[in-house]
């Protein structure tokens, strides 16, 4: 893949649908300044927004990554690409459910810690307040 033909390739569909590098940013959720980095050949695509971005771009995904136009796009690849895609998708997804199981795990220890040490502590002033 070349850095710069994709680059190039952004452009020339993004001005041919007449978007602004800020107005395909916003489709995209992300910085004008990436959608410029990509067009300079400074950067790839995130992975995770191919199929975003091919959409908003009206290309398929193998056309996007190959930098140029193909008269019919291979249903092998477009499957392939996608199928990445989903799977780095899920791996973030996951990863966020782990940070969160850990989180939650983090607070309940410390709710039963402060139980357990304010008990204690309440029933050790009872036994010798008496």
């Amino acid at each position: 893949m070349d850095k710069t033909k994709i680059g190039t390739f952004i452009r020339e569909q993004r001005m041919a649908l007449g978007l602004t590098q800020q107005q395909l940013a916003e489709q995209l959720h992300i910085t004008n300044k990436a959608i410029s980095r990509w067009e300079t050949g400074n950067a790839y695509p995130d992975i995770a927004l191919l199929d975003d971005l091919a959409a908003a771009l009206s290309v398929s995904v193998e056309e996007l990554c190959r930098g140029e136009r193909i008269a019919l796009p291979s249903a092998d690849t477009n499957t392939l690409l996608s199928d990445v895609i989903a799977e780095v998708s899920q791996q973030k997804k996951d990863r966020a459910a782990k940070w969160l199981r850990i989180l939650c795990l983090s607070i309940f220890s410390v709710i039963l810690l402060a139980f357990l040490f304010f008990t204690g502590a309440f029933l050790f002033i009872q036994i010798y307040t008496k």
